[in-house]
């Protein structure tokens, strides 16, 4: 986990460096993509690659993404762009590692506030390494909330 912790670090700071990206449309309706995706995105299957050889990649910026059988990369480079295009704070890199269809890992970093957040299969979720559980508040006395997209 460290070497992945490290691997979303350097990609988050690739990430930031961009400061006014190259924005490009991909053809619907409030759906972009930046030249920071794209070069996080590359970033991230050149290191992944060689930690699993076996795996196959389903990246958001890639041409037709299939779960082949076995173990896949899942892997959004910004999570969030239209946020990250108009220097709104919450987005993400999110890379997940599935195994016949069963998620095993997930990692997430937000790289504005440098909280990266894991969790593996049967074995707990951290925030920066520290151990996280859900709150024991019963769901009746809890606050629920949803989000939406501009997407039709």
């Amino acid at each position: 986990m460290n070497e992945l912790d490290s691997l979303l670090r350097a990609a988050g700071r690739m990430m930031l460096d961009y400061q006014s990206p190259k924005v490009f449309s991909k053809g619907h309706h409030a759906d972009f993509v930046t030249e920071a995706d794209m070069a996080s995105q590359r970033f991230l299957i050149e290191r992944l690659s060689p930690l699993l050889p076996e795996a196959h990649f389903f990246a958001e910026e890639q041409e037709e993404n299939k779960m082949a059988p076995g173990w896949n990369w899942v892997i959004d480079p910004i999570d969030g762009t239209t946020n990250f295009i108009r220097g709104y704070r919450p987005s993400s890199i999110s890379v997940g590692l599935v195994k016949d269809g069963v998620g095993m890992l997930g990692i997430v970093l937000d790289p504005f506030a440098g909280e990266l957040f894991s969790a593996v299969k049967g074995g707990g979720a951290f925030r920066n390494g520290e151990p996280i559980h859900v709150a024991d508040i019963p769901l009746e006395n809890a606050l629920v909330a949803f989000g939406t997209a501009p997407y039709y």
